[in-house]
């Protein structure tokens, strides 16, 4: 039934069975016989299950011909059928033999560069099946803790002349150059008694670790701070206290991780920043972090992200975004603090908010002539207020020095690069070294530091601001001219000759201040000073010389710093009491006055150095030996010399003529002001030369003084109501009438007078308010009078006949008949404008009777007045002959007579009588 037969794809070792049927197309019996021709390879391999026998007439027989493979190649052969006494047949028979193989497309793959820990970029191999077997393989991978390989699929089976990719990843952990074999076993079946044939293909490069980079990044520098913001007459000052921002940054000679930070000169309590790059140039994701071994900050919380004003950016992307900032571990990035001013910051830094507010701020005059505050922005008083309190965390250190690292911790991703921002603070003047450690898996990388912090860490709080030396100015003063011009005679001086200006130590450390007083002169600028110091450091008599602008001459006068002041200020953490610094000035000439306070700082603390070498020869530490650390306080004053008017007018004293009829004092009172008309205060005390007049009060702003001996203050344009009084009794008005009445020659004299005035004569009494100045003992003299009215009892010269004087007078009654009685009269007249009471007197009573006993006239004031009266006298003799006597008229309170000489002639003859 078989045209031919063929065994098909054998594979090596193995076996191929086929039937072979064939029949019997005779109706007689046969007798047959199988027989193999052709290659011996498939002669010997092929083996029929029944060679020969016998077949009835048309009968049919099957039987297996096997083919076991034990050579690969393709045979063929012919199965021969012999029949006895018949024809033969023949059957061709093919059989192919072949092996599992399987081949690379390629075998050998350069790897390149890889990193350390980091998978390698996914490659892929091509298996190919030459035969047409289905083979199945599998890659081999051995474990080992130095390199990883994983394959995609590990194993499976290859049909038919398949080709297969198969995916490699490959991760090394084992840093240097590597060369592997990776087989790969196939075959047919998983039998014990099967060998699998394998191959392999080669992986080989280089492995390389993590490898970070660092570069130091240029500063932008700041604008210069110039003098312009000081008086003409101080620019050539302040010139020497300007610090200038020099920075050194790597210009390419070094090699590229050789960098260091150098800040250089900053001013102490300033905040300044340095920035470097640290680029990772491998694909490892590597943690570093960054450390200060000296002058590490104190943790001061979370710092608002600034956007590098400072800091030039690389070109490149980094890690921290601006607006967010690096916490403190780990590469997460958290916002920035909002700076929005209405949401509410601690209750500490409000009450230092509001405190600095009041200093801070200072009034300006608009052009109206309105005081203001200047306008300031939230958002500025809030960065100030933050800036201030993260400095003061900075420095809690107690080293005078804090650098903050941002940030201090950070992850940085393959090739990524962060830009890490060193700011320090700084509150005592020194030479600072230091060293940032950068540790990582890349090693340790010491990144030196360097500070030079110049400047002093004391400050006048009232003068915080101030960028440059304060200027104090002294209020318009009075000038003084005691022989001995000392502080010390300053104690009854008014408060504003006398600066008390609170001193602050922002350092950490106590410090001693050694004060010195100049008087600043036009030509300063051109000259210089030499300073000689002792080298402490070297022993021996070695000194340092040191120069510095020449600003004054040493003096204490007009300007001193009382005794007072402080020599030592406590650090900033122990500083719990008040420290001032006391200025007085005192100046004996006049005109404007400029000077300058020099407080010469040292620590007061002998060790100066701290520096010390680490690893080998790294220096870190401080050197405060520097010369010249001071607190410059510029002085300016007027003195002027002392002036007082009086405003208005002086007072003029009244009396009322009738209180003058009795014994009482005489008072009156009258105010007159005292003006101070210059720009000054001026001090002086009040006193009066004459003792009838007495200083009552005085009023200074609506204020009563407690004593009228008490020194008086004057601002200037205000005045002084000055409350005098005058006290004088009759008899002594009297006195003083009858003295000038007699043209008194003594020097006293002068002091009062009879003056003749409009309504007629008064009394005038003078004296003098002398105002004596505190500062100079100088006087000024302001006189003043008060013209009193006083009583003046006369004759009336028409009323008598013959006078002698206005005090005497003679009365003439002629003979009268005795039994009769005569009258005659005389006129009393008071010419004073003081009332005056008197009493008549008779020395013979019986013989001249006067006919009014006492009597009151007034003072003349106009012809309508009382001041006469006409008093009648009586002769009535009682006996013959000549008879005389005198009647005596008294003014009760001065005691002045007028006195009237009386005589007649007593007859009995009519005829005589008159």
């Amino acid at each position: 039934d078989n045209v031919s037969l063929d065994f098909g794809l054998v594979r090596l070792g193995d076996s191929s069975s086929r039937p072979i049927t064939f029949r019997n197309c005779s109706n007689a019996p046969i007798v047959w016989s199988l027989s193999l021709q052709g290659d011996n390879d498939i002669i010997e391999n092929c083996v029929a299950q029944d060679c020969n026998g016998e077949l009835e007439n048309f009968g049919s027989f099957t039987t297996n011909l096997k083919f076991v493979a034990k050579k690969t190649g393709v045979f063929k052969g012919v199965v021969l059928l012999s029949v006895v006494d018949g024809k033969s047949q023949m059957l061709e028979i093919t059989a192919t033999v072949q092996t599992p193989e399987i081949c690379l497309e390629s075998c050998t793959f350069n790897m390149g560069t890889v990193f350390q820990g980091i998978q390698a970029e996914t490659f892929q191999i091509t298996l190919k099946n030459l035969t047409s077997l289905a083979t199945s393989f599998e890659l081999i991978n051995k474990p080992d803790c130095n390199y990883i390989i994983r394959t995609q699929p590990v194993s499976g089976i290859l049909e038919e002349k398949e080709n297969l990719d198969v995916l490699v990843h490959f991760c090394s952990n084992e840093v240097g150059p590597f060369d592997l074999s990776i087989p790969v076993e196939f075959g047919i079946g998983e039998a014990e008694d099967i060998v699998r044939s394998k191959i392999a293909f080669r992986l080989y490069g280089i492995c390389k670790g993590p490898s970070v980079e660092y570069s130091a990044l240029p500063v932008l520098k700041e604008p210069a701070l110039t003098s312009s913001h000081v008086p003409l007459e101080f620019t050539h000052r302040v010139m020497d206290s300007v610090v200038t921002d020099e920075i050194k940054v790597d210009d390419g000679e070094h090699e590229r991780n050789e960098i260091s930070l150098n800040f250089g000169s900053v001013n102490v309590t300033s905040v300044s920043s340095r920035a470097f790059l640290v680029r990772n140039t491998s694909a490892i994701q590597t943690p570093l972090t960054f450390e200060s071994l000296e002058f590490a900050a104190e943790d001061i919380g979370e710092v608002p992200y600034q956007p590098a004003a400072t800091v030039a950016q690389p070109s490149s992307s980094v890690t921290i975004r601006p607006g967010f900032l690096a916490t403190s571990k780990g590469s997460a990035a958290t916002p920035s603090p909002p700076t929005d001013p209405r949401v509410p910051l601690p209750s500490f830094v409000k009450s230092r908010g509001r405190s600095l507010n009041k200093k801070i701020l200072s009034r300006t005059v608009n052009e109206t002539g309105v005081r203001t505050k200047p306008f300031r922005a939230p958002e500025i008083a809030r960065k100030q207020r933050e800036e201030q309190l993260l400095a003061s965390n900075a420095l809690k250190n107690g080293k005078g020095l804090a650098l903050y690292i941002s940030p201090a911790e950070v992850t940085l991703e393959p090739y990524s690069e962060v830009v890490v921002t060193v700011t320090c603070y700084s509150d005592t003047w020194g030479s600072y070294k230091d060293i940032i450690r950068c540790a990582g898996p890349t090693g340790i990388k010491d990144i030196p530091v360097s500070v030079e912090v110049k400047g002093c860490p004391l400050y006048l709080q009232a003068y915080r601001n101030e960028k440059l030396n304060p200027i104090v100015e002294f209020p318009n003063t009075a000038i003084t001219r005691r022989k001995n011009s000392a502080v010390s005679q300053l104690e009854e001086s008014p408060k504003n000759c006398v600066k008390s200006l609170k001193v602050k130590n922002t350092s950490s450390f106590d410090v001693k201040v050694s004060w010195e007083t100049y008087n600043t002169q036009a030509d300063s600028n051109q000259l210089i000073d030499l300073l000689c110091f002792p080298d402490t450091s070297k022993g021996g008599d070695l000194v340092v010389l040191d120069t510095r602008p020449h600003e004054g001459v040493r003096s204490d006068h007009p300007f001193n710093v009382l005794k007072s002041s402080c020599s030592k200020l406590l650090g900033k953490d122990r500083a719990f009491r008040q420290d001032a610094l006391s200025i007085a000035f005192d100046s004996n000439s006049p005109g404007e006055h400029l000077g300058l306070v020099r407080g010469v700082v040292t620590l007061a603390q002998e060790n100066m150095c701290t520096l010390h070498t680490i690893d080998g020869g790294k220096e870190i530490g401080v050197d405060r030996r520097e010369l010249g650390v001071e607190l410059k306080v510029y002085t300016r004053a007027i003195s002027i010399e002392p002036k007082l008017v009086v405003k208005d007018g002086l007072p003029e004293f009244s009396v009322d003529p009738k209180t003058i009829l009795s014994d009482a004092k005489l008072v009156s009172s009258a105010n007159f002001l005292l003006a101070n008309p210059t720009q000054a205060i001026i001090s002086f005390r009040l006193s009066v030369s004459s003792q009838f007049f007495q200083l009552n009060s005085s009023l200074i702003d609506g204020i009563a003084m407690q004593s009228p001996t008490d020194a008086i203050h004057l601002k200037p344009s205000s005045s002084a109501l000055v409350s005098l009084s005058l006290a004088i009794t009759a008899k002594q008005l009297n006195e003083l009438v009858e003295k000038a009445q007699q043209h008194d020659t003594k020097p006293h004299t002068n002091d009062f007078l009879i003056v003749n005035r409009t309504e007629g004569q008064v009394l005038r009494i003078h004296a003098c308010v002398h105002a004596t100045y505190i500062s100079d003992s100088s006087t000024q003299t302001f006189p003043i009078e008060a013209h009193l009215p006083f009583s003046d009892l006369h004759f009336d010269s028409s009323s008598i006949a013959k006078k002698t004087t206005d005090f005497l007078a003679v009365l003439d009654f002629g003979t009268v008949l005795l039994g009769t009685t005569s009258i005659q009269s005389v006129t009393l007249e008071n010419r004073g404008l003081g009332h005056v009471s008197w009493v008549a007197k008779s020395l013979n009573p019986d013989m001249f009777i006067v006919g009014a006993d006492s009597g009151c006239l007034e003072g003349y004031k106009s012809h309508v007045s009382q001041n006469k009266v006409k008093v009648p006298i009586q002769f009535k003799p009682s006996s013959l002959g000549y008879t005389e006597s005198t009647i005596s008229f008294e003014d009760v309170l001065s005691g002045r007579n007028l006195q009237v000489r009386v005589y007649g002639q007593v007859s009995l003859d009519a005829a005589v009588t008159r």
